[in-house]
């Protein structure tokens, strides 16, 4: 799945440095607050703050880039990818949503169930 079109877009969740993914930008974009995401990343509380950087903070990050980046090939737009990826039950996976998935630390079942998708095989 190539994700590099849509990643451009979701260059607007970086940090000041280019590098690591604003964790207040991605809750905004997926119209969640910081405390659930810090919660599904399991991380400290005061890290998104205290360390935006912190190395599982910023894997749980691009893991959800990744999703919605995926998502957004599919649906064509960023805003109802980051909806479905939060809203949707997916009943493939018991009824658990894409955000769920991930913060199950099942991103690439995730991209390999939208890849199915988008080449026909689910859907």
């Amino acid at each position: 799945m190539d994700i590099a079109p849509i990643t451009a877009v979701m260059l607007g969740l970086r940090l000041p440095d280019g590098v690591g993914i604003s964790p207040e930008r991605m809750a905004d974009a997926l119209g969640i607050s910081l405390a659930e995401l810090v919660s599904g990343a399991n991380v400290p509380p005061n890290v998104a703050t205290d360390d935006p950087s912190f190395a599982p903070l910023q894997s749980h990050l691009r893991d959800l880039e990744a999703a919605v980046a995926a998502a957004s090939i599919i649906s064509g737009d960023v805003r109802k990818a980051a909806l479905w990826l939060r809203m949707e039950p997916i009943s493939a996976f018991r009824n658990l949503t894409g955000y769920q998935l991930v913060c199950a630390r099942r991103r690439d079942d995730l991209l390999s169930y939208l890849e199915s998708i988008e080449t026909g095989f689910v859907g």
